[in-house]
């Protein structure tokens, strides 16, 4: 149900709307935009009018959304456990990948597991688990096209280690941004293995499917590694890393380099980025010191290197290649004090060619001295 209604409060945990005289509902946070906001009174402002759709109601309370492929949609909102029969096609995002299946919550707050196509969840299927396959395609295009032959692969590999999904393109956009790429890659075909590699084959066709999951079971394919393009411009007290210069800038570097995974929408990285700057411009005279950033929501993250379980993550990478996670004081004192005492410069050229003019005159001298 598709209705407008008028924005009476707005708050750090959504909107409160107005949908008749004596009828009010609640518009949560992630739902007033497509995409997470950190400032929602700018979004909303208290008395204008707004289309939204109703999503449901429990005790008594009314929620809606303002999501644009949610207001816009023709399908069906999941509004109880009742409502899900076997091919009902509906919104929801994935909240938990485990072996067995993903958790998926829909959005009226029903939550429900999907199976995957071609695994028991046996204790012995679950060990043999390696890896999870996900087709991505338009349902009201192309499903028939693909499914039965997607379905002859999973039948294929069943007991081999890889798990098959599959999902519609339309309504899975949460997904496409997770993995940071785009919708009109799809027909798209994604391998993800328990490590956090992902092989993907975009604009795939029916036909290509088993040849491509041969290759990988082969190891033919190499990885696909997200990255944004390497700054041009990059002169800023803080420097921006990216997953391509990761490897010259930080471990290439010969510098003591401190390192911070941040998000753009995360408020504490927001705070922290006045204080890095500060200890950046400290350090700015000083050659053998980085201070850098890097954006672990648009470039992915070597998970064998770095341990990243939430924003700002710090690690500090000395001269001489030593890493540790920095857990400090988050204050211009603090990071200063964590860098002098984990700093290990190497000598540099011109102290090295002091240091062997130095032995030269000694030798001359001894010489001399002898004679």
């Amino acid at each position: 149900m598709v209705v407008k209604a008028k924005v009476i409060v707005v708050d750090s945990f959504g909107a409160i709307v107005q949908l008749a005289s004596s009828v009010k509902a609640l518009c949560p946070l992630r739902h007033m935009s497509e995409f997470e906001i950190a400032k929602p009174r700018k979004k909303f402002q208290v008395g204008i009018e707004l289309v939204f759709r109703v999503l449901g109601g429990k005790s008594k309370r009314i929620t809606v959304t303002h999501k644009k492929t949610l207001v816009k949609s023709k399908l069906d909102i999941l509004s109880s456990s009742a409502d899900a029969t076997e091919g009902l096609v509906t919104h929801g995002w994935i909240t938990k990948i485990e072996d067995h299946g993903c958790f998926v919550r829909f959005y009226n707050g029903e939550v429900a597991v999907k199976r995957f196509m071609n695994q028991d969840i046996s204790g012995d299927a679950l060990t043999q688990l390696k890896c999870e396959a996900l087709l991505f395609v338009t349902f009201n295009k192309e499903k028939d096209a693909f499914e039965a032959k997607y379905k002859n692969v999973a039948t294929l590999y069943k007991g081999k280690g890889i798990s098959f999904m599959f999902g519609d393109a339309d309504v899975t956009q949460n997904a496409f941004q997770y993995f940071g790429l785009k919708p009109e890659q799809a027909p798209l075909l994604i391998i993800q293995t328990k490590d956090g590699q992902k092989y993907l084959k975009a604009n795939i066709e029916p036909d290509q499917i088993e040849s491509w999951v041969k290759d990988y079971k082969e190891g033919l394919l190499k990885p696909f590694i997200r990255s944004e393009p390497i700054p041009e411009v990059n002169n800023e007290p803080v420097k921006v890393v990216v997953r391509d210069s990761l490897q010259d800038v930080v471990f290439n570097s010969g510098k003591n380099v401190l390192l911070e995974f941040y998000a753009p929408w995360c408020g504490h990285c927001k705070s922290l980025a006045p204080i890095l700057d500060e200890v950046a411009i400290s350090f700015e005279k000083d050659p053998n010191v980085l201070i850098a950033k890097f954006d672990a929501t648009a470039n992915d993250v070597p998970s064998d290197t770095f341990d990243v379980q939430g924003f700002p993550t710090m690690y500090f990478k000395s001269a001489s290649g030593k890493l540790s996670q920095f857990e400090g004081d988050r204050t211009k004192e603090g990071i200063i004090n964590f860098i002098e005492t984990n700093r290990d410069d190497k000598p540099s050229q011109s102290t090295s060619a002091k240091t062997e003019s130095t032995k030269s005159e000694s030798v001359d001298e001894d010489v001399k001295d002898e004679l």
